[in-house]
Parts: structure tokens; C-alpha cells; sequence
């Protein structure tokens, strides 16, 4: 399955085999920005402008709930490869993290100083990075929403980032500073910067 994301508030859902468009997902109010799917295609999950993100059945694009108690507007969502934890980030500085069955609020990540910009997240869900305007990665335990280790050493803003299965090893970009660090993903150890 390939999902698309349109400006009308709505994103399409695309046999990724033919290219026949299957659903239209509507239901929100503004823009979508972002969209994740699970790995094993159950779940997808869309983040707004509109202060929510929306879980949908990713076999059959019914929408199954709204996520909402951001202060601002959603920003990007993460999902574990089960579909079993959500992550949303959002422009208050602060990440949640929900039940992906019930969509309960479990978690606030709350460490950065700028927006959060960016999420990773192991597919067992052990660990959730947090990027953020203010130059950082937060490496988080997944299970109960401890602070790990800050994560410094870009001299700008964190576009993209990602890490491992296992979560051994992280990288971290950011465009500004022209620069990608690959870090030990238990220790937060730079290995290597890429320039």
C-alpha cells in the first residue's frame, strides 16, 4: 500500500501493486502534514495542522479514532511496527505518546526547549527519539517515558533522523549545518560525522 499526502485535507490510499487509488481518508480539519504506517499494515496514522492526529484501519482506510490533547498544532506522527504505541509530536515542545488500540493518552515527552520536529521510534517500541528546533535529540525509553540522554553537536535545527531496529545505532541530520552524525544509539557516542 502507498498513501499520499494532499493539501485538501485528506490523504489517498494507493494500491502499491496496480496503482488503483483505494480510500480517501477524510476527516480533518486542515492540511495534512504527515503520515506513518504501521509495519504490519494495520494501522496509519495522519497529524494535522488541527491539533489531532487520526488513526485509521489500514486494511480497510475506516476511520477508528482521533488523537487529540495537543496544545498546538500536530507536527508528525511515529507508530510501533504492531501498531500497539503512537507517537505524535507537535509546535508545544512536547511529544505524546498513546495507546494505538485505544488511543489513551499514556505519556508527555517533555525535555525540549523549541518545537518538536521530528520522531523515531524502534519497532518494538523500546525507544522514541524527539528532534527539535533547538538543535537536539532526546533518546527516550518507550515503555515508561524516561529521559535517556540529549542527544548535541548540530549547529541547527534536526530535519530528519532515524535509528536501527535494535536501536544500536542513531543518525541525525540536519540541512543547515550540512552535517550527518551517526552516534552509538545506547551510549549517544558520535561515531562519525558526515559532512
Amino acid at each position: 500500500i502507498i498513501t499520499g499526502v494532499r493539501k485538501d485535507n485528506t490523504a489517498i490510499v494507493w494500491d502499491g501493486r496496480t496503482g488503483e487509488k483505494l480510500w480517501t481518508l477524510q476527516g480533518h480539519r486542515s492540511e495534512v502534514f504527515s503520515l506513518v504506517l504501521a509495519a504490519d499494515g494495520s494501522r496509519i496514522v495522519t497529524g494535522s495542522y488541527g491539533k489531532s492526529a487520526i488513526v485509521w484501519d489500514g486494511r480497510t482506510g475506516e476511520k477508528l479514532r482521533t488523537l487529540q490533547g495537543r496544545n498546538d498544532f500536530t507536527v508528525i506522527a511515529a507508530i510501533t511496527a504492531d501498531g500497539s504505541r503512537i507517537v505524535t509530536s507537535s509546535d508545544d515542545e512536547t511529544a505524546i505518546v498513546w495507546d494505538g488500540s485505544t488511543g489513551e493518552k499514556l505519556y508527555t515527552l517533555d525535555g525540549h526547549a523549541d518545537s518538536v520536529i521530528e520522531l523515531a521510534v524502534t519497532p518494538d517500541g523500546s525507544r522514541i527519539l524527539t528532534g527539535s528546533f533547538d538543535k537536539t535529540v532526546i533518546v527516550w525509553d518507550g515503555r515508561t517515558a524516561e529521559k535517556l540522554r540529549t542527544l548535541e553537536g548540530h549547529s541547527s535545527w534536526i530535519n530528519s533522523m532515524g535509528m536501527t531496529p535494535d536501536g544500536s545505532k542513531i543518525v541525525t541530520n540536519s540541512i543547515d549545518d550540512k552535517a550527518v552524525i551517526l552516534r552509538d544509539g545506547q551510549t549517544g557516542e558520535n561515531l562519525r560525522v558526515l559532512e
